[in-house]
């Protein structure tokens, strides 16, 4: 499988495509941890400046939700990928981010105070309306139950 993921260096997103598609199929306990160091590297790739934006926009939605789909599929790595993909909560593919955070802060109780001080963090760099909605969502429903609540307030008001 790793040997399959090499072939993300390719510049031809359709082939990127087909070879994450692979993966995800291939994707077992014994090596998710080295599947997903290897997409968060393909993630902050993204961020380079000599890359061509539309491309590099587009691949960077298909590797969130890669490693969405690698969260789901085990739980134990979504600690490990959470807090790199709140990084990108300002950016083009922030709805599908803050998709997966609201997802992961509904599902796993013990991660919820981590991410909810990041998400509060983040909040003011946060950009897209419809990320915004999501994000105040997410502060509303579980930020009083964490005893982030004031902070909460805070952030929203400024």
């Amino acid at each position: 499988l790793m040997d399959i993921l090499r072939v993300l260096n390719s510049p031809n997103i359709d082939i990127r495509r087909k070879t994450l598609e692979i993966a995800m199929e291939l994707v077992s306990p014994r090596n998710i941890n080295e599947v997903v160091l290897v997409l968060k590297k393909e993630v902050v790739k993204t961020q380079s400046k000599d890359v061509d934006k539309t491309e590099s926009l587009e691949y960077r939605q298909m590797l969130i939700k890669s490693i969405h789909s690698c969260a789901v599929k085990y739980p134990s790595i979504a600690d490990s990928v959470v807090h790199l993909l709140m990084d990108f909560l300002s950016g083009p593919g922030a709805l599908d981010v803050v998709l997966f955070v609201r997802e992961i802060v509904e599902t796993y109780e013990n991660l919820r105070d981590p991410v909810l001080t990041k998400l509060i963090d983040s909040f003011q760099d946060i950009q897209d309306p419809n990320v915004y909605r999501v994000a105040l969502w997410i502060l509303g429903e579980y930020a009083l139950d964490s005893g982030k609540g004031p902070d909460a307030i805070e952030v929203i008001y400024e």
